[in-house]
């Protein structure tokens, strides 16, 4: 996936280059260039980034609109997930905190919530610039 102004840019590039009417084939030689391909899998990469944050944050604020996370919901009583374990070791390295070891997943939840949640999520990538010719 290219980013708009690349692809144009590219596109009438290509065309100027060629003799070609062929749309095929004047995407064919937009790709052939391998840093035009890299920096279409870089604006990928960062679009599904944007695309699952926005998910997470919708599931998560879902979540506590809710009402359900309540101190007396039965579900914090419940053993600490195997998800919610390998998030607060990520943030634990990340911080370079001692793991605070929790047994439910009510004070699990609260430890993560406090902290931003998924560690994959609390740094926003920096939009690409758009000086690839």
């Amino acid at each position: 996936m290219a980013h708009p102004d690349h692809l144009l840019k590219w596109a009438i590039e290509a065309r100027q280059r060629s003799a070609s009417q062929d749309l095929a084939r004047l995407i064919e030689q937009i790709f052939d260039d391998d840093r035009r391909a890299e920096r279409c899998a870089e604006w990928g990469r960062y679009l599904s980034w944007i695309r699952v944050r926005t998910l997470y944050e919708a599931e998560v604020t879902s979540f506590i609109a809710s009402g359900k996370t309540g101190e007396k919901q039965l579900w914090r009583r419940d053993p600490v997930s195997s998800k919610q374990l390998y998030l607060i070791a990520q943030i634990c390295r990340l911080e370079g905190v001692a793991n605070p070891n929790f047994a439910k997943k009510g004070n699990a939840f609260d430890w993560l919530y406090a902290r931003g949640g998924n560690p994959r999520y609390l740094n926003r990538p920096a939009p690409l610039p758009l000086e690839l010719s």
